[in-house]
This record gives C-alpha cells, structure tokens and sequence, in this order.
C-alpha cells in the first residue's frame, strides 16, 4: 500500500519537480535599417504585385471549383492583406547583414532593371508560408467584420 502511495505521489510531483520545456523562441526580426533594405527589395522585385495576384488566381480558382457565389469569391478577395503576410518575408532575410542585403538589392535591382524580366523573392520557406496564408484565406480566417 506505501509503494502505491509513494507511485502516486511521485507522479503527482514529476510535473512540477522536472524542468519543464520552454516556449519557442520569438521569430527573428530584422533591425530597423534592414527592414527598409528588404522593404527595397520587395519593391524592387514586386513581390506584393506578384501576392495578389496569386492569391486573387488561387480564390477564383477554388471559388469555381467549389460552387462559390461571386459575392463570397469578392469577400475573401477584399480580404487579401499584405501586412498579414510580409513578416514572412521580413523573418526569412532577418539575419542577413546590411552588406548581405545591399549585395540582395543590387542583384534584383540589376535583372529587373530593363523590365522585360521579372526577378523575385523566391524560397520555398516563404512560398510555403504563402499557401499556408492563402489556406487560411480561403477559409475565411482574415475577413475583417
């Protein structure tokens, strides 16, 4: 019976006894003088044109798939916000250097220069990131009330 006692107890205890896992560390967040560097170079590469415009595709897209009104297709299309997206892009560059970013800059402002092609930010961790935001999209989760 003591044994039984002495079992309970200690798993009662273990949780509090036992150092407990920490949360995650916060996403990394660029300084203020590279933010407005990766700022340049979303502008540079219109990679805010290039987000509406998949997202505006990926919901019509899926609106017609699944029998949606043009009245919901509008509503999750007005509900596109890039500020709800870019701190994606802001974490992925948020431990380059201001050298590394300059050097990002000034290649995507050379190939985009003359226009006739488009060069953007490209990565499969912010690409990944977007089809997660247009998921949540689609479902609705960003419409403001």
């Amino acid at each position: 019976m003591n044994s039984i006692k002495i079992l309970i107890l200690s798993l009662l205890l273990t949780p509090f006894i036992c150092k407990c896992q920490n949360l995650p560390p916060p996403p990394a967040l660029p300084t203020i003088e590279n933010k407005a560097l990766i700022e340049k170079i979303i502008k540079i590469t219109r990679y805010e044109d290039y987000f509406y415009n998949k997202c505006i595709k990926r919901i019509k897209d899926y609106g017609l798939n699944n029998a949606w009104d043009s009245v919901k297709i509008n509503i999750i299309i007005k509900s596109i916000n890039f500020e709800d997206f870019n701190s994606a892009i802001f974490n992925f560059f948020a431990r380059n250097t201001k050298n590394e970013l300059e050097s990002i800059f000034k290649i995507f402002m050379s190939l985009n220069e003359n226009n006739s092609s488009e060069w953007l930010i490209a990565n499969s961790s912010i690409e990944y990131n977007l089809d997660v935001y247009l998921e949540n999209l689609i479902e609705g989760k960003y419409i403001r009330k």
